[in-house]
């Protein structure tokens, strides 16, 4: 931004310029009349200091895009500065007394900048450079209560951020990149560790007397250090966590059993090493944890500090016991295992004992009671344009508000006043559990944080996709190519549903029946990426509002199996009604199902008179389920057991055929049948 245009937000401003610098931003929850911002208000545990962003630390950045975009969009954020790079900080909770008295003993660290916190009872921020230590918790390493050090997986809040209590966060030093200070952090922590020093044995030697290390020793201490982080530095891509955890920790472990080697420099050391190699924040974060580990197993090779100070360390090096990689403890091997990738076989075990099942449908439940969609899977429903597939959408929407569910509905052809209009009309009048977005730009950084966001905290247990196609353009994707669908499929689709909840498309069939094949229009990965359950929708009556519309329900894809179960033929699943009052506009939907069997195993024909002429006032077809509503419509008996009405055979004298999962008129004009 030039000079000329001047940035107003001072959170903006200060989020930026700490950005600048190389230190990673995050925004944070603010304070709203004395109460945090946040959704839990009076409830929050942590008011106006925790991320507003989904993934918390991992989103910090220090790309001013995205900086920007953030404070554009919540211009109140408080501002979070990411530790454990190149700045740490010293959080004094409100002890000052107690800083004063540890920099009388200890001296005043390295520091490039002091804050007050706004907390009004002593609270203080020390930005110590460089960083990169891990996290010391107060009353740990020697720091008393109410001092914190912040590093590796922290963060604090920075001025001019506002404190819950009213204040605001204010520099005392501001950060001009001068460095106050006279111990440089790492030594003013290792110097502050209550834990007296061990007597360090020169040699390992029983017989001999263990005088107290050289203080010549740096040079040998250093040696080792270089070995163990020279082995991560080196190390291929893919190679980096097996170097560190096999070669780096273990040489470092063996140099602090020995007394060589400060366990707080050690770890120091390997995390700079690590964070230098690129491997990730979480990994990084595990070197503490498996350095303890080790050393709690012991240590069979430690290395003690020379005997002669003044041998070269090249040769004393070469000198040691061979680092053995497999003779590392078995608890620590089990620990320090690499995060695998999907690519690594995938444990058996809870789903052989029966503890890991997969569910039936549970979504949007026909008249009969059976639901069609699964949880955690992509499933589909398609059909032509004005086919009733956005309304049959709704109608899951619908039935799941109505038990206190909860939705995400991603509009890419409607509007938000079209939806709810619709929904209103099915019968809907409370919205809480309602979420509504309609995007239209790409799949970017910032839209990838904001669908993450938005699944965290409204938690859909339904998310309808509303227009396949129309998505697949908003992200530049052609909906011919094979491989842009399965893009579509890994980019969106696929991790929406892994988050557990429903997800249903909407999509289209091509108009001509010749040109169609199995799923939606387009590229047939499609229809491969659909994990869940697809249905087919064919309009036999047109709806609108103040009439009666009629679709019919075929099965196009069920992996499980579960949804072609309920159909006497394994496809057809009977007739949607949907039926709209011409003075409220009210919607009432049923379903009847298709029973086959039913008709073909009949041996009756006693409402055969009766059935030639509900079938002649509909010249479309009926199924059977709305021919029994029908004839007892009329005054005619069904009989309860059989709840339908029997045939003999197939048709009477060719008079009646079976288009589909209709019953018809042989006319001699019915279409040629779907079936598979």
């Amino acid at each position: 931004m030039s000079q000329a245009e001047p940035i107003k937000n001072d959170l903006l401003a200060s989020a930026l310029d700490i950005a600048d610098m190389g230190i990673g931003i995050i925004p944070l929850w603010w304070p709203n009349g004395g109460i945090c911002a946040c959704p839990k208000g009076a409830e929050c545990s942590s008011p106006a200091k925790h991320p507003m962003t989904t993934n918390g630390l991992k989103d910090g950045t220090t790309d001013p895009k995205v900086i920007t975009r953030w404070w554009d969009r919540w211009p109140n954020a408080n501002v979070g500065l990411i530790t454990g790079g190149e700045i740490d900080v010293i959080d004094v909770d409100g002890a000052i007394p107690t800083y004063q008295q540890l920099v009388k003993d200890v001296g005043i660290p390295e520091h490039v900048a002091m804050v007050v916190t706004g907390r009004g009872d002593g609270g203080m921020h020390v930005y110590c450079s460089p960083g990169g230590n891990k996290t010391i918790p107060s009353g740990k390493h020697g720091l008393p209560d109410k001092i914190e050090m912040k590093g590796a997986g922290a963060y604090v809040v920075c001025p001019p951020s506002r404190h819950i209590s009213g204040g605001t966060y204010t520099y005392i030093v501001p950060i001009t990149g001068q460095i106050h200070g006279d111990v440089p952090l790492h030594k003013w922590l290792a110097d502050m560790d209550a834990e007296p020093a061990p007597v360090v044995p020169l040699r390992p030697s029983m017989n001999e007397a263990m005088p107290l290390a050289s203080t010549n020793v740096d040079a040998y201490r250093d040696a080792v250090i270089r070995a163990a982080t020279d082995a991560v530095l080196l190390a291929g891509e893919g190679g980096r966590w097996t170097a560190l955890a096999t070669v780096a920790i273990p040489k470092i472990c063996r140099g602090i059993a020995g007394g060589l080697i400060e366990q707080s420099i050690g770890i120091y050391a390997l995390e700079s090493a690590a964070g230098q190699a690129g491997l990730h924040r979480d990994e990084i974060n595990r070197i503490s944890s498996l350095v303890n580990i080790m050393l709690s197993q012991g240590i069979n090779e430690p290395i003690y500090p020379p005997v002669d100070t003044n041998a070269a360390t090249d040769s004393w090096l070469l000198s040691l016991p061979k680092d053995e990689a497999g003779a590392l403890p078995e608890e620590y091997m089990e620990a320090a295992k690499t995060e695998r990738t999907t690519w690594w076989p995938i444990e058996l075990g809870p789903v052989l004992r029966g503890e890991v099942t997969e569910k039936p449908p549970e979504y949007l439940t026909l008249t009969d009671g059976k639901p069609l969609f699964y949880a955690g899977k992509v499933n589909g429903i398609i059909g032509e344009s004005e086919s009733g597939k956005t309304w049959i959408a709704l109608h899951a929407v619908a039935q799941t508000l109505a038990a206190n569910g909860t939705v995400l509905y991603m509009d890419f052809e409607d509007t938000a006043a079209g939806i709810v209009s619709r929904l209103k009309s099915l019968g809907v009048d409370k919205f809480d559990g309602l979420t509504y977005m309609s995007p239209d730009e790409g799949f970017g950084t910032m839209a990838k944080l904001d669908l993450s966001e938005t699944l965290t905290t409204h938690q859909p247990d339904l998310v309808i996709l509303d227009g396949f196609n129309a998505a697949m353009n908003v992200l530049g994707l052609d909906i011919n190519s094979n491989n842009d669908a399965t893009t579509f499929a890994q980019l969106l689709l696929k991790p929406v549903a892994a988050t557990g909840v429903c997800l249903i498309y909407v999509d289209h069939v091509p108009k001509s029946k010749d040109a169609r094949g199995k799923g939606g229009i387009g590229a047939q990965a499609k229809r491969a990426m659909t994990t869940g359950c697809t249905v087919g929708v064919q309009v036999l009556d047109p709806f609108g509002r103040g009439s009666v519309g009629r679709l019919a329900l075929s099965v196009d894809k069920d992996r499980s199996g579960h949804v072609r179960g309920y159909c006497s033929d394994a496809k057809n699943l009977g007739t949607m009604v949907l039926n709209s009052d011409k003075t409220s506009g009210n919607i009432e939907v049923q379903f009847f199902a298709f029973d086959a069997g039913a008709i073909k195993n009949a041996t009756s024909n006693s409402h055969r008179d009766a059935i030639l002429e509900v079938l002649g006032t509909h010249p479309k077809g009926l199924n059977q389920g709305e021919i029994v509503v029908l004839l007892r419509a009329a005054g005619h008996t069904i009989s309860s057991d059989l709840q339908a009405p029997t045939f003999q055979g197939l048709a009477f004298d060719q008079m009646i055929v079976r288009n589909n999962n209709l019953w018809q008129l042989n006319t001699g004009e019915l279409g040629a049948d779907d079936d598979d």
